[in-house]
């Protein structure tokens, strides 16, 4: 009995080896990607046995290289190998895949999972899995670069122009290069402690892209526009996500930032204020 279970045990661990001991079978199309930047995942698993069910294969992007294929990272984007998250629920329609690419990006297919894109710069990792989340060969490398500092450097925010009739607030803009998903907030002063901006989803803001919360996208709320300027108007209609957002804002003092990241922190190096704070007055015989 002892011998069928440790030759059971051997087998299967044979056939986990024979998986993960592999080399890579996902390259990035690039080294280095600016940030915001679409990534391009490329795959060949051409080489896999054809016994082997390729339909349910699926790629994750990591911070952090998973050791030894054990799986305890967690993906910040993943996407089944047939390009989406949909097709990996539904086995590629039963088409087995040979060679192809994932595009990760802000446009649909949605491939969010404890982050969303843009992916924060650093060096990542392209890992390949099976269903039962082991390994299949090493995983790729690249790296997502920083923003110059010329960028925040070069950007302007403002002038502002305030309407009280019609409770909108609309905001100019530039940056020297377009970046996906940027978005303008309204702060409270108080409320930026150590040089990063809080988080709260009662803080009005809009993508500089889309002029908008909810972006272009149907999958999820992202905007996929490019721009380098324009105008983004805080109003009622274009405020259209979060139900908790405050608008217009109580009377008090505000900075106007202007910001680059869309995931938190938001830390200096990630957005830039306007020097002259924004004096919002009690409102109230207006809303009347």
């Amino acid at each position: 009995m002892l011998q069928i279970i440790f030759l059971s045990s051997f087998i299967l661990l044979s056939q986990l080896y024979s998986v993960s001991a592999q080399p890579s079978l996902v390259a990035a199309s690039k080294s280095e990607y600016w940030f915001s930047e679409a990534i391009q995942i490329d795959y060949d698993v051409t080489s896999l046995s054809e016994d082997f069910n390729k339909t349910f294969l699926w790629v994750g992007l990591y911070d952090e290289d998973p050791v030894d294929g054990a799986y305890y990272h967690y993906d910040a984007l993943w996407s089944g190998i047939c390009g989406s998250q949909d097709s990996w629920y539904e086995g590629c329609d039963g088409v087995m895949p040979t060679t192809g690419s994932i595009t990760f990006s802000a446009k649909d297919p949605s491939h969010d999972s404890y982050t969303e894109f843009p992916i924060p710069d650093g060096n990542w990792y392209a890992c390949l899995w099976t269903a039962d989340y082991i390994a299949v060969g090493d995983c790729a490398e690249f790296k997502v670069k920083s923003l110059p500092s010329k960028v925040l450097n070069d950007a302007t925010i403002g002038p502002i122009k305030p309407n009280v009739k019609t409770m909108t607030l609309t905001v100019s803009w530039e940056t020297p290069i377009p970046i996906v998903k940027q978005w303008i907030g309204i702060f409270p002063v108080g409320d930026i402690i150590d040089g990063e901006l809080p988080t709260n989803s009662t803080n009005p803001w809009l993508y500089t892209g889309c002029n908008n919360q909810s972006g272009n996208q149907e999958e999820n709320n992202d905007c996929s526009l490019r721009k380098t300027n324009g105008r983004v108007t805080f109003n009622t209609q274009t405020i259209d996500r979060y139900t908790g957002t405050i608008w217009p804002p109580e009377q008090g003092t505000y900075k106007v930032c202007l910001v680059t990241h869309y995931e938190p922190p938001y830390t200096k190096g990630t957005y830039k204020c306007m020097r002259k704070n924004l004096k919002i007055p009690d409102l109230s015989k207006y809303l009347d």
